[in-house]
């Protein structure tokens, strides 16, 4: 996961400076699951916040929804990770994915 920051990080920045918000949402994204998975939560919530602004209806906001959950399930809050878990099932359900 370290040796992807980079690269993710890269790629955000391409996408957000050809004004593309769905890659940027996807390359940001990538990045969150990259922090959450190396335990690194106070960098992964901002990241999985700004995907949640530039990914308005689609699987990747689901998708986002769900790893939000997650952030906040492995965090031992599960109060907080419920409700994203919710909006991720409902928001799939709808998509039809």
């Amino acid at each position: 996961y370290d040796e992807a920051i980079p690269y993710f990080t890269a790629e955000q920045e391409l996408y957000q400076r050809a004004g593309a918000p769905h890659g940027a949402a996807g390359a940001t994204n990538n990045l969150g699951l990259c922090y959450t998975q190396l335990g690194d939560f106070e960098r992964a919530l901002p990241l999985r916040e700004e995907v949640l602004k530039l990914a308005k209806t689609s699987s990747l906001r689901a998708n986002a929804l769900g790893e939000s959950g997650t952030l906040y399930f492995l965090q031992q809050q599960p109060e907080k990770a419920i409700p994203y878990y919710r909006q991720a099932r409902d928001l799939s359900r709808q998509l039809g994915v």
